[in-house]
């Protein structure tokens, strides 16, 4: 089983010339399937790229939401969306509404659309602010204080992690991948979960914004 792994492709970024290159290149690629891990595009532009890929690629497409692709909505109304969107494909899979799927006999792939929690790092007491404070409708609700931002990303990544966890429960003895955004595996929010040494970072890529990872549940 070979798959092919795109993160952070900013499709609202490049030309339609450009994206049809991308997408050929992924159908013509030899792998079996396909993993996005967010940053697709942003909320009003996300549900057509998706379709137009999941139009361009005949593998099967395993994906995740980054923060970008919420920018300019809430987080609820763009996973309506997409999710709306999968019904027409039934070779597209937002790993966020599913359950483990089977790539093979002993190995499966689970995900969800998580990032920052603020609980990592000194977020109440330093000066970091990121853009999604500014541009996504969750935060844009509040009085944007220090303590409404730490409240809203619990309420955003708390339903993740115990998505992850329940299903790292159900895996057994099988391989299973975590496809997710971006590497908040690693963050001590996570360690209700009980995963300890049977996750680990499988792939990675490091980038300006951080690393990005597919994990091994073992």
């Amino acid at each position: 089983m070979k798959l092919a792994w795109v993160t952070d492709p900013h499709l609202n970024f490049i030309s339609n010339t450009e994206i049809k290159v991308f997408t050929k290149y992924l159908n013509d690629y030899e792998a079996d399937g396909v993993v996005i891990t967010g940053d697709i595009a942003e909320a009003s532009t996300v549900v057509p790229f998706l379709g137009l890929i999941a139009k361009s690629v005949t593998k099967p497409i395993y994906f995740v939401l980054g923060n970008h692709d919420f920018y300019h909505s809430s987080i609820e109304d763009v996973r309506t969306d997409v999710n709306d969107l999968t019904r027409q494909f039934k070779h597209l899979h937002y790993l966020t509404k599913k359950e483990v799927i089977a790539l093979t006999p002993n190995v499966g792939i689970m995900g969800h659309d998580l990032w920052y929690d603020c609980k990592s790092g000194t977020f109440m007491t330093s000066s970091f602010w990121l853009a999604d404070f500014e541009y996504i409708q969750d935060y844009i609700d509040t009085n944007k204080t220090k303590e409404d931002i730490f409240e809203i990303s619990k309420l955003i990544t708390e339903p993740g992690l115990q998505h992850i966890g329940g299903l790292i429960g159900r895996v057994g003895e099988n391989n299973c991948y975590i496809a997710t955004y971006p590497k908040v595996l690693e963050d001590k929010s996570v360690s209700s979960l009980n995963v300890g040494e049977h996750v680990m970072a499988e792939y990675s890529l490091s980038g300006t914004n951080g690393v990005y990872a597919i994990y091994r549940v073992k």
